[in-house]
């Protein structure tokens, strides 16, 4: 349910990631830095005191992939998204 609280707060963390800003989002288990590919990486990495041979987790839209690999999923797993879906890939 979107209420005027929500769409507040999806606004300030969109202005703040489109600003090479961080974020800091609650899940089920734990709380998520959040960035976009970029400078803020960098400075999330020095937040983190996370060199660049550490990987982060990227979580993306099936849209994005190409974005992040080029290696994409065979369609029979594509056609799995959205869900509960987690793919591993280079």
């Amino acid at each position: 349910m979107v209420t005027e609280k929500n769409q507040d707060t999806a606004e300030l963390v969109s202005q703040v990631l489109l600003n090479n800003g961080i974020v800091i989002i609650p899940t089920d288990t734990i709380y998520g830095f959040s960035c976009l590919p970029g400078p803020a990486e960098q400075r999330l990495r020095e937040l983190k005191g996370r060199g660049a041979e550490k990987h982060f987790l990227r979580l993306a839209l099936k849209e994005q992939l190409h974005m992040l690999t080029p290696q994409l999923p065979e369609e029979r797993f594509l056609s799995l998204w959205p869900g509960p879906l987690t793919l591993i890939m280079n």
